[in-house]
């Protein structure tokens, strides 16, 4: 679903627009492999604590609790991986050597208009 998957990548760029200062970089990256398509949203801002990582896409996490009127609920990430998960995707999230990086793995759709099966 084309809606749902923008709304995905809406979020984790809308994330790393609102939870970073000003001067940040973020790229957009798109790798077409064999079998699969990997998306990466990727920052070079605040980063995400280790206690954070663990629970970062659970319903209702928010990264700063410091900013209660920030208009966030918590739930673009979760949201995120449930589209992912979805279609046969995978979400993650790798925070190392100061980058930010949330990578968006789907399987290439069959001749069938399905995606291919068997994407674990």
């Amino acid at each position: 679903d084309p809606g749902l998957m923008r709304r995905a990548i809406a979020n984790l760029l809308s994330n790393a627009v609102q939870h970073n200062s000003g001067g940040t970089v973020v790229l957009i990256a798109l790798e077409e492999l064999a079998e699969d398509v990997r998306i990466r949203v990727q920052d070079n801002g605040g980063g995400i604590s280790d206690e954070l990582k663990e629970v970062i896409f659970d319903p209702f996490v928010r990264g700063d609790a410091a900013r209660p009127g920030d208009g966030g609920t918590g739930l673009g990430l979760a949201i995120s991986k449930q589209i992912l998960e979805l279609h046969r995707g995978k979400l993650k999230l790798d925070n190392r050597n100061g980058l930010t990086v949330f990578e968006l793995v789907v399987r290439k759709k069959s001749g069938t208009g399905e995606p291919a099966a068997g994407h674990e």
